[in-house]
């Protein structure tokens, strides 16, 4: 695909119509493709217009190399023109006021607008250095020179100082925007919910978007103080989960059920009968709400236990461990009175938090470890 300016020959019989299939020759080859219009649906003999050349087989083009294009049959001449880019993003004719400045850019632009205008069109993916090289025919340290500017005022961002990965500050803050935007549509419509998930929210935004920006723009967010990051959870500086009143009730009834069953808690569908006059979604939701909030801690797919318990138990187990250098599955069942329904998944929560390992059939703590 190139961009290109083009002139249709005065001694054509008809107009050329947008996507004529063509012959465009380049330096020594040849390559079939399309003459997309980007103005107009037909180009008047002896007339010129901007292109782009969607090519059915890749070629090696810089800016200012001239070409020819001949009819795809019968093959005469019917024009021809020169690049201005030999690796643009593809464009739509109903972008014209967009695709009138690109090109008045090529034609006119210094030779920063230039690489501003690539960096700009690569959008969230960003371009880099070396890529950018490869657009401008500008290298090394004149390529250095001309990004100081911009890198300095800020028109530009590097994402990546290895890759040297750069992408337009204006690019940077609609991705902020757009995250804050997504964050208080799910806030209202998860109002019992602490946050979003930081990879839910990676995903609703631009799938082309480099990893290490996307990291950036959460990082800038909490720097402006309009998002707080909690672990895997994203959400609002502003947001606080809000619970209507029969939802209230329930969480105060579910946080003192898990309370009083310390280390013997109901599995989930005991905490669903237990609460049956509430509709079973809405005790999830509670349940969720509870597991964000660190009230309760989820050790495995039916068991959660209020974070005291676990907390009071480790302690026991650090404890136990520091005097006695080891501990089998038997004498932590006889240490927290349990049984091996809720023994295991404790020893296997400890082990998961690295605050013990397990050592053939026995567990030591990890820092002695």
């Amino acid at each position: 695909m190139l961009d290109a300016e083009f002139f249709y020959l005065s001694g054509n019989t008809k107009p050329l119509k947008n996507r004529t299939r063509v012959r465009v020759h380049l330096g020594t080859a040849e390559v079939m493709g399309r003459a997309v219009l980007l103005e107009d649906e037909e180009l008047a003999p002896g007339a010129a217009a901007n292109v782009q050349l969607l090519l059915e087989s890749p070629v090696c083009a810089w800016p200012g190399d001239r070409y020819v294009v001949r009819s795809y049959s019968p093959v005469h001449t019917i024009g021809g023109g020169g690049i201005f880019n030999g690796t643009p993003v593809r464009k739509r004719r109903r972008f014209k006021p967009a695709n009138e400045e690109l090109f008045r850019v090529y034609r006119q632009g210094t030779v920063e607008d230039l690489a501003l205008l690539h960096i700009r069109e690569s959008g969230p993916a960003g371009l880099t250095q070396d890529a950018l090289a490869a657009r401008i025919g500008l290298f090394g340290k004149r390529l250095d020179k001309l990004l100081q500017a911009p890198l300095s005022g800020r028109r530009l961002i590097l994402v990546d100082a290895e890759r040297r990965l750069l992408v337009d500050a204006d690019v940077v803050a609609a991705l902020e925007d757009q995250a804050l935007a997504l964050l208080g549509e799910y806030h209202t419509n998860n109002p019992m919910k602490a946050g979003f998930s930081k990879e839910e929210l990676r995903s609703r935004l631009p799938e082309a978007m480099a990893p290490r920006l996307f990291q950036m723009v959460l990082q800038e967010m909490v720097g402006k103080g309009a998002m707080v990051r909690e672990e895997s959870l994203v959400r609002l500086a502003g947001h606080a989960v809000s619970l209507a009143a029969d939802a209230g009730l329930l969480r105060i009834g579910m946080e003192r059920l898990f309370l009083e069953a310390g280390l013997q808690p109901p599995i989930t569908n005991e905490i669903t009968a237990a609460f049956a006059k509430y509709d079973p979604k809405l005790v999830r939701q509670i349940l969720e709400v509870l597991v964000q909030e660190k009230v309760v801690v989820k050790v495995s797919e039916s068991l959660y236990f209020h974070h005291q318990a676990l907390d009071a138990v480790a302690a026991k187990v650090v404890a136990l461990l520091k005097s006695q250098g080891e501990m089998d599955a038997q004498a932590f069942k006889g240490l927290a009175g349990l049984s091996r329904k809720f023994s295991i998944p404790i020893l296997e929560y400890l082990d998961k938090q690295k605050i013990t390992i397990r050592v053939g059939d026995k567990r030591v703590l990890r820092e002695r470890q």
